[in-house]
C-alpha cells in the first residue's frame, strides 16, 4: 500500500535498482578481503548526521584501531541510502546499519548482520517515538493532525517505518490521511532540532537518538511530550560486507564485544555495547517491512 511518494515499496524499487546498476558495472563485491588485511573500511548510518555521528563514534573508531591492529577507514554518509550504495559496491566492509537499512542490503546481496547495538540500559534494541514540543500544546496524537509531521528518513526504521505501522495498525489510518504535510530531516537530531524549533509539530524519533539529541542541543526532556512509544525494535546491527573473510569478521566481533569492559566510553557514547547478532534477528523488521508495502 502506498503512501503518497513516501512509502516502502517506492524507496525498496530504488534499490533494487541501484543493484542492477552496480551489476552492469561490474562493480559487485566479490571475495577476496583476507584476515591479514591492514585497513578497513567501516560506514556509520548518519543517525545524528554525518559530523555528529562522526564525533559520537569516534571512541570505537580507535577502539578497533588499536584492538584489531589494522588502520580503521570511517565513512560517514549524509543518507542511509549512501550507505547501503557503498556496502553493495564493497567501498564498505563493515557497516553500522539501521535495521531497515540493513534488511534492504540483505534482500540485495549476501551481507551479513553479526553483531547487535546494545542501548545504555543492555537491552538488543530501542523504541520509536512519535514528539512534539511541550510548548506546541500537543499532548496527544490527534492535536497534530493536519499538521507537520517530521520524519528522519525513509531508510529509518524508527524514524519512519515504525510510526507508519503505527498508525495503520492501531489507528487505521495513512499519514495522508492524518496529515498532508510531511518532511523528511534527513536525521534524528533534525527531527528532534526542529520539533524544538517549532518548525515540526510532531517528529518520529527513538529514544536512543532522542537522548543523543537533547545532549548535543542541549535540551531537557522536559520541553517535550512523548505522544508514542512503540515496542521493542532490533538494535542496529553491525554488517559484514559480501565475501567478507571469516576470519576478519570473527576479529571484528572480538573487538566489538570487548568495548564492553570500557563503561566510561560506552558512556560516553550514550550504548550499551554489543553482543553476537544474526539475521533472524531482524524479522520483526521484515515483518513490518511487508507489512507496509501490502
Amino acid at each position: 500500500m502506498g503512501l503518497r511518494g513516501i512509502s516502502v515499496r517506492s524507496a525498496g524499487r530504488g534499490t533494487r535498482i541501484i543493484a542492477i546498476l552496480l551489476l552492469l558495472a561490474g562493480i559487485w563485491p566479490t571475495p577476496g578481503l583476507q584476515a591479514q588485511s591492514k585497513e578497513i573500511t567501516v560506514g556509520f548510518h548518519p543517525m545524528l548526521g554525518a559530523e555528529k555521528t562522526a564525533a559520537k563514534y569516534q571512541p570505537l573508531i580507535k577502539h578497533l584501531a588499536k584492538t584489531m591492529g589494522v588502520k580503521i577507514n570511517p565513512f560517514f554518509p549524509e543518507t542511509y541510502s549512501e550507505l547501503l550504495k557503498a556496502m553493495m559496491s564493497a567501498k564498505v566492509d563493515f557497516a553500522l546499519m539501521a535495521p531497515l537499512n540493513y534488511v534492504e542490503a540483505r534482500n540485495l546481496a549476501a551481507v551479513e548482520a553479526f553483531a547487535i547495538e546494545l542501548s545504555p540500559e543492555g537491552l538488543p534494541g530501542y523504541h520509536a517515538l512519535l514528539i512534539s514540543s511541550a510548548k506546541s500544546g500537543i499532548k496527544k496524537i490527534d492535536d497534530g493532525a493536519g499538521k507537520v509531521l517530521a520524519f528522519c528518513d525513509p531508510e529509518s526504521t524508527s524514524g519512519f517505518l515504525a510510526p507508519n505501522i503505527y498508525f495503520l495498525r492501531e489507528r487505521k489510518q495513512t499519514i495522508a490521511s492524518f496529515t498532508p504535510s510531511t518532511v523528511m530531516a534527513g536525521s534524528h537530531l533534525a527531527v528532534v532540532q526542529g520539533v524544538a524549533e517549532g518548525r515540526y509539530a510532531l517528529g518520529a524519533t527513538n529514544d536512543l537518538d532522542f537522548a543523543g539529541a537533547l545532549k548535543i542541543l542541549k535540551l531537557s526532556p522536559t520541553e517535550f511530550n512523548i505522544l508514542w512509544k512503540s515496542e521493542l525494535i532490533p538494535g542496529s546491527p553491525f554488517v559484514a560486507r559480501q565475501g567478507m573473510a571469516p576470519e576478519l569478521k570473527s576479529s571484528m566481533l572480538k573487538a566489538l564485544v570487548s568495548i564492553n569492559r570500557d563503561r566510561a566510553t560506552l558512556k560516553q557514547m550514550g550504548i550499551g555495547g554489543y553482543v553476537p547478532g544474526r539475521d533472524s534477528d531482524y524479522n520483526l523488521v521484515r515483518e513490518m517491512q511487508k507489512y507496509l508495502a501490502r
